[in-house]
């Protein structure tokens, strides 16, 4: 039988709270707010430990209210949709790094990051961001958004070389280089797809680009420097027709071309 833990690194005020009262029960309204923030990360770790290791959205259909919704890279996911999208997860264990609770009136915003062992719709699991929206609901707490953002990092090889602006690992920056900049640069691009997984196969195998499986309509990716995805399309986006024309840099045009043959 395969073990599925849940591990989150509380404060130390927030995990000697949570002991002290067992089962954690909701504070009352004007109560001390170092016990509320202790009551909803153990609220929170426990409708996350569920969902994502034990595929159970009990304790998540309970606590989230009629609205609930969650926010992805994909776009905005609805109650109903991420209660039946459980089974694309098999994470045998979840971690929760860096846990914070901002109490403002009857609204709570928890922070912290995700990274989990096992997969999401059959790719490894991507360490992910949360913010995490609870608002009072008489004399309890209840979930009222989520947002998710994946973390996504360079491929091997991806930085430091000819034409990157990034450093190589574990090398800092010439002291008084200036930063790269990011104000009104492009971000993301979104490109259209028939065949995610040939898709994915050959970028993988030619550019060295990392993927992140959002379910049957949607795959992102990462070069190291630049995000994006592939959307689920049967049209064709062509230069001949008006499409945006994308330049890639390689240092050996020849060899990056037979890679491109060979990958079809």
């Amino acid at each position: 039988m395969i073990s599925r833990t849940i591990r989150a690194a509380l404060p130390a005020a927030a995990v000697l709270a949570v002991a002290a009262c067992g089962d954690p029960v909701s504070p009352e309204p004007g109560a001390d707010p170092e016990a509320t923030r202790a009551f909803l990360l153990e609220r929170n770790r426990e409708i996350l430990e569920a969902y994502v290791v034990a595929n159970d959205t009990a304790p998540l259909d309970a606590a989230a209210v009629d609205d609930y919704f969650v926010v992805t890279p994909i776009g905005m996911e609805s109650r109903s949709h991420v209660l039946a999208t459980v089974g694309n997860l098999d994470v045998t264990e979840l971690r929760i790094e860096g846990p914070e609770v901002r109490l403002h009136g009857d609204t709570a915003i928890l922070t912290g990051t995700l990274h989990g062992d096992g997969t999401l719709s059959g790719r490894p699991f991507p360490a992910m961001t949360h913010v995490t929206v609870f608002v009072r609901d008489g004399d309890d707490w209840r979930l009222a958004a989520r947002s998710l953002t994946p973390l996504f990092t360079a491929p091997p090889g991806a930085s430091g070389g000819p034409g990157s602006h990034a450093a190589p690992p574990d090398q800092p920056p010439e002291p008084g280089s200036p930063a790269m900049p990011t104000d009104r640069k492009i971000d993301y691009v979104e490109l259209p797809a028939i065949d995610f997984d040939a898709v994915q196969a050959f970028y993988e195998a030619v550019f060295g680009w990392s993927f992140t499986d959002y379910g049957p309509e949607y795959r992102s990716f990462t070069d190291g420097k630049l995000n994006g995805g592939f959307y689920r399309s049967d049209l064709h986006s062509r230069t001949d027709q008006g499409a945006a024309l994308v330049v890639f840099f390689a240092d050996d045009l020849e060899a990056t071309r037979d890679a491109v043959v060979a990958n079809g």
